[in-house]
């Protein structure tokens, strides 16, 4: 019993401190004590139950911020929370109640990188732009339709 207080005192420390998905979760717990891993899957079916722990509240809040701070492709997101070990239900549903627009989110990119390059010229900033896009996972139809607004309202 004593065992399985620490484990969900360290658990509920870890969680006072930021958000954490199931996943991650499991792997500090896992890494500080290996040798109680049916403890550790109690801990977290527990925690789960009291909602605690939300993989689909986690995305929707790193979706938020990840937006707001570095907008990309909803292909690169859903890929950013798979490797956070998010399932794919829990990415789709969240996707789905902010209801994500790539073409939305291409133009937010553009224009908060346009910031940083008004001392180029308007076809270079096009061309530093359009590159920006696709490092940020955009598809070509979506960095063509931001590159055409570009040009025709120089952002």
């Amino acid at each position: 019993m004593n065992e399985e207080n620490t484990i969900c005192d360290y658990a509920l420390s870890l969680l006072s401190q930021r958000s954490y998905t199931i996943a991650q979760v499991k792997e500090k717990l896992l890494t500080r004590f290996p040798e109680y891993e049916p403890l550790i899957e109690k801990t977290l079916f527990e925690l789960k139950e009291k909602k605690l722990l939300d993989d689909k509240k986690f995305a929707i809040q790193w979706l938020e911020y990840r937006i707001s701070t570095a907008p990309r492709s909803e292909f690169l997101l859903k890929y950013e929370l798979k490797q956070k070990g998010i399932l794919k239900e829990d990415i789709e549903e969240a996707l789905e109640e902010l209801g994500l627009d790539d073409l939305a989110l291409a133009k937010q990119a553009a224009e908060n990188k346009k910031l940083s390059l008004v001392n180029l010229t308007p076809k270079k900033q096009q061309e530093k732009i359009m590159a920006f896009l696709k490092s940020r996972g955009f598809s070509w139809e979506v960095i063509k339709s931001v590159s055409e607004n570009l040009t025709s309202t120089r952002l």
